[in-house]
């Protein structure tokens, strides 16, 4: 019976997953080599009680944690078959006989509840330990699964990680089926921000209090002799003046609210951005730093034997312990500085501080392509609600000058063009400062436009001393922790250059829309 045959009968049965010209994207190049090392392999990794696991650098979310039992690593079938590019609808449950049978290419693996039996088209393998359920998930143990479905597994004990390594076919069909497996992404924990932010509330009721307060100064004209209806410094003059000055402010205030709510908009997009980013940094860091702690660990180990054949010195076996206890105290702290991040994202978008969940790390930053920045300065000063607002106030104090009234108790006179002259010069510095601000915002800017160039170049170079080591360990010229050594470089540049992407599309959200920094 052929794999079609098979499966037809089975279902029936049943019957009921930026610098590349041209160069339109700050992130875009690096991207296209993410995955481009020598080893052909990408890893989907799982690690004991945790529930997400992740394929390459996609994140995902597992709702039944893998686990051990009698020695063995049980793993759910569901996100194995996932991780290893299987298609939900190639995995079958028969609840009347308990049975999991899976496709994949011309494979059929079959495995049943309460069974130490494991049928492939070719053979029965005898397990140790029996599938079994678990929250509603079928558990196998690791090993037997893995070499069912004919993929290299290795075991981590430090940190109780199961590795698959997927060939470059599998890990295509992987990324397909996971593009949009995560949590969150930025626009819907933005749109969670702002749905929780009290100070965004506070911003629209004080919108619409402002409107009330302008219609309601609006309708006193009404009521009110217009200046130059009344006897000159009459008290009715007074009041004319008075009523005309309170409605001009009343407007200004009304407009700064309206400016003063987008600007806070903007403003919590950037605090979550700059909040999502730090999570992302964080996490990044964290893999990176358990990859250099297994480096080292292997390191260590290699060092006390060698030490033990009397190969070297106990000081050069200190030495390799201590690299690997320094190795272990920064992943400590990377994942004290993950958990940090989290609770710092949740208190803005809402959540508890214990919640966990995987964000989307894809990066879409746009090169800022700005030619003429003095011109794109100049325009952006006027839309600043602190700055149009202290320009709307000075014309207020002008007005105050233009329609003062003389021997009515106001002010002196003098006072009067004092206040109109020191706030015009007050606009003035804050442009000024302003100005200068963006111009060292822009030179920043074209600084990590260089500082990227330069780590794309040092990834290209670290790309080919991995592909030299490989080379080499595969001829048996070096050992496999020269391999792991030339790795962890060429991951902490592909790190480096992900943290200059986020750095500069934060810069470039400052310069495009300054309000949102609070500074301004």
């Amino acid at each position: 019976m052929n794999h079609k045959i098979k499966r037809a009968v089975c279902l029936a049965s049943i019957s009921a997953l930026f610098f590349a010209a041209p160069l339109s994207s700050f992130g875009e190049e690096y991207f296209k080599t993410d995955f481009d090392t020598s080893d052909n392999r990408v890893k989907a990794v799982f690690k004991i009680n945790s529930r997400e696991y992740s394929i390459g650098d996609i994140k995902k979310s597992i709702d039944s944690a893998p686990y051990i039992k009698d020695g063995r690593t049980m793993l759910p079938v569901r996100y194995v078959a996932d991780a290893v590019g299987i298609d939900e609808k190639d995995i079958v449950w028969n609840p009347e006989d308990k049975t999991v049978t899976i496709f994949k290419g011309d494979k059929i693996i079959q495995l049943t509840i309460g069974s130490n039996i494991l049928s492939t088209d070719a053979e029965k393998i005898t397990m140790d330990t029996e599938a079994e359920i678990k929250d509603d998930r079928t558990f196998v143990p690791v090993s037997y699964i893995a070499k069912a479905l004919g993929v290299e597994v290795d075991w981590d004990d430090t940190d109780k990680e199961v590795t698959f390594y997927l060939d470059r076919e599998i890990k295509k069909e992987a990324e397909e089926n996971s593009k949009s497996n995560y949590d969150y992404d930025l626009d819907m924990l933005y749109k969670k921000a702002l749905e929780s932010s009290n100070e965004y509330k506070i911003a629209q009721a004080t919108l619409e209090k402002n409107e009330i307060l302008k219609d309601d100064a609006e309708d006193d004209l009404d009521y009110i002799p217009s200046i130059g209806e009344t006897p000159a410094g009459s008290p009715a003059e007074a009041l004319a003046s008075g009523t005309f000055l309170k409605v001009e402010n009343s407007r200004i205030e009304y407009r700064k609210a309206k400016k003063d709510l987008k600007a806070l908009k903007d403003k919590i997009n950037y605090q979550v951005k700059s909040a999502y980013y730090d999570v992302i940094k964080a996490q990044n860091s964290l893999d990176i730093a358990k990859e250099a702690l297994n480096l080292y660990k292997k390191s260590m180990e290699q060092s006390q034997l060698k030490y033990k054949l009397g190969i070297i010195s106990k000081t050069e076996e200190t030495k390799a312990v201590k690299e690997y206890e320094k190795a272990k105290e920064t992943y400590e702290k990377a994942l004290k500085n993950l958990d940090m991040k989290y609770q710092k994202l949740n208190k803005l978008v809402g959540f508890e501080p214990e919640k966990r969940y995987v964000l989307d790390t894809s990066l879409k930053v746009k090169l800022n392509d700005d030619n003429d920045p003095e011109s794109h300065i100049g325009g952006i000063i006027e839309e600043i609600p602190d700055i149009w607002y202290a320009e709307q106030k000075a014309k207020l104090a002008g007005l105050s000058v233009d329609v003062y009234v003389f021997n009515v108790g106001n002010p002196p006179y003098a006072a009067a063009e004092l206040d109109e002259k020191t706030a015009k010069m007050t606009v003035a510095e804050v442009k000024k400062n302003t100005k200068q601000s963006l111009r060292d915002l822009f030179n920043s800017m074209k600084i990590l436009e260089k500082q990227y160039r330069e780590q794309v170049a040092e990834l290209e170079k670290a790309k080919e001393d991995l592909e030299t080591a490989e080379l080499n360990f595969k001829v048996g010229n070096t050992i496999e922790l020269v391999v792991d050594k030339a790795r962890l470089n060429y991951d902490m540049i592909k790190n480096d250059i992900k943290n200059t992407i986020m750095d500069y599309d934060l810069l470039n959200m400052v310069y495009e829309k300054p309000w949102v920094s609070s500074g301004q």
